[in-house]
């Protein structure tokens, strides 16, 4: 049996990344997340993401039969207990997506902007406008030492996106821009604290 809601997970965050936008299929995962429609289509077009290969990866490494196990993509968007560096006979790989995006990215020389468009980051919302919400969050930034989590907060306007409800204190994930899901200040610290350790792993690899 199909799970429902990991399918419909990896449809929110696949939304709007640059190989959803180049494979022309952001109706397909839209109308997936907010209609429930059009399973099979959708199922389909998720294999052909990136993040599937690590949902695979994931999967195998605890057993799960379903590469869309709801605890499995849950584990690569935002971390939880299944999110494990997997060990391999050259090293390790670190399923988690703010960490698998910076080898990529680093190697195609990509501006610092796009890499924060690309991390899963979480904010607090400070003010919602109609369609659009203004929120604070710890922006990526560049030293000397390499790319880390600011130690102070920047504002942005971001669309509500999938939210239907939000309002002011909310903490909330987004992604290329837009708003995903809404997470206690638990999930929000965790999801911060994974995204820095990924900087750090990333910069003791490139050493």
């Amino acid at each position: 049996m199909k799970d429902l809601k990991g399918l419909k997970l990896a449809a929110l965050y696949g939304y709007e990344c640059l190989m959803a936008k180049k494979m022309g299929i952001n109706g397909i995962l839209f109308s997936f997340v907010i209609k429930g429609e059009g399973l099979e289509e959708t199922e389909k077009a998720l294999k052909k993401l990136v993040a599937f290969h690590w949902y695979k990866l994931i999967a195998a490494y605890h057993g799960f039969e379903d590469p869309f196990d709801r605890r499995v993509v849950r584990a690569y968007w935002t971390g939880n207990r299944y999110l494990r560096r997997i060990e391999k006979e050259k090293g390790f790989l670190f399923p988690f997506h703010n960490f698998t995006i910076l080898d990529s990215i680093h190697r195609s020389k990509t501006a610092l902007s796009l890499i924060d468009e690309c991390k899963i980051s979480v904010g607090q919302v400070l003010e919602t406008r109609g369609e659009d919400l203004i929120v604070e969050y710890y922006p990526l930034i560049k030293r000397s030492s390499g790319l880390c989590l600011a130690d102070f907060t920047e504002k942005r306007v971001i669309k509500k996106g999938f939210l239907k409800q939000v309002q002011k204190g909310d903490f909330i994930t987004f992604h290329y821009g837009i708003a995903r899901e809404r997470m206690s200040k638990v999930q929000a610290r965790s999801l911060w604290r994974r995204t820095q350790d990924s900087l750090d792993l990333f910069k003791e690899l490139r050493s």
